[in-house]
């Protein structure tokens, strides 16, 4: 699903080209921003995460989740219908946004080439999940320009 690094994953593909033209009109995409992507090593377990890339959409890395989802309350993410529907792990003894929460993908590599970190229904970050997993949820970022 992810992919051995970002740069090169199926996900990352699929976010900037499929679900940017889909989930957004010409004038929301024409807000959207290129932005530089950074990849970050997972020095933990030394672990490459390949080169930064120019992405309108990604997913965000484990840094970036820290910064501005500082609390595991903060980082639990309630699971849409649509997620559910297409088979997304769910913990239903939890309720966020009036959603049972599910597991998302980070860009940051997990514990080896074939892992990548994510964040768990508890909001925990967690160290890896297997990239062909398909049962994690997809939490797109992206910057917006709201001048005109």
């Amino acid at each position: 699903m992810i992919g051995k690094a970002w740069e090169i994953s199926t996900i990352r593909e699929w976010l900037n080209n499929e679900f940017f033209e889909t989930a957004f009109s010409a004038e929301e995409q024409g807000r959207i921003p290129t932005t530089l992507v950074t990849a970050e090593d997972n020095y933990e377990d030394r672990v490459d995460a390949g080169n930064d890339t120019a992405d309108k959409v990604f997913l965000l890395s484990v840094s970036e989740v820290e910064t501005y989802f500082p609390s595991n309350e903060s980082q639990m993410c309630g699971a849409t219908e649509y997620a559910i529907a297409k088979g997304a792990y769910t913990n239903n003894s939890q309720v966020v946004e009036g959603q049972p929460p599910c597991f998302w993908w980070l860009r940051s590599p997990g514990a080896s080439t074939f892992w990548v970190m994510r964040v768990n229904t508890l909001g925990g970050i967690f160290n890896g999940g297997n990239v062909t997993d398909v049962r994690e949820g997809v939490r797109p970022a992206m910057w917006i320009n709201i001048g005109s």
